[in-house]
């Protein structure tokens, strides 16, 4: 089962290191990572991504907040959070297949945000079920570049990791 953890820690060199290391020594693989800025000053959150039950996420909870620098850990469901990811997938762009470019790109609501020399870039946020269809119905076009973040989440209601 894929678990989603947030740590927020303090803005500090090496934390990156300490967490991937956590997730190593133990043979667990990470599916998503990302980090980033909060908006308290000095501190910085990881979104981690892995697969494992409920006494494996309960075994990387305990073992991260014994690190140098972590301040909290949480964890994300789909139930008490909003997960997104970002993407950028540049196509080919011709007369031929523009109509049926653009009904895709307004469907899965993202956006065209640069044509140029017959390619064409998409931008989409949106929950990774939905960016793996685009992506699947974009491949009869031709892809000819692709990048994603990794996950990012964020609770529902008033709840902070703070």
């Amino acid at each position: 089962m894929q678990r989603m953890l947030s740590v927020l820690v303090d803005d500090k060199p090496g934390v990156l290191s300490r967490i991937g290391g956590l997730f190593y020594r133990r043979g667990y693989n990470i599916t998503s990572l990302t980090v980033g800025q909060t908006e308290i000053p000095g501190k910085s959150r990881f979104t981690v991504t892995f697969e494992g039950d409920e006494a494996i996420a309960e075994q990387i909870r305990k073992q991260a907040q014994k690190l140098i620098n972590v301040i909290k850990i949480s964890e994300h469901t789909v139930k008490n959070s909003e997960i997104r990811e970002y993407a950028l997938i540049k196509v080919g762009f011709t007369e031929e297949n523009k109509t049926e470019v653009y009904h895709l790109v307004d469907f899965y609501k993202a956006k065209i945000i640069d044509i140029l020399d017959g390619a064409a870039i998409i931008e989409i946020t949106e929950e990774e079920g939905r960016i793996d269809k685009l992506i699947e119905r974009l491949s009869h076009y031709q892809i000819l570049e692709l990048v994603r973040t990794g996950k990012v989440a964020m609770f529902r209601g008033k709840k902070t990791i703070k």
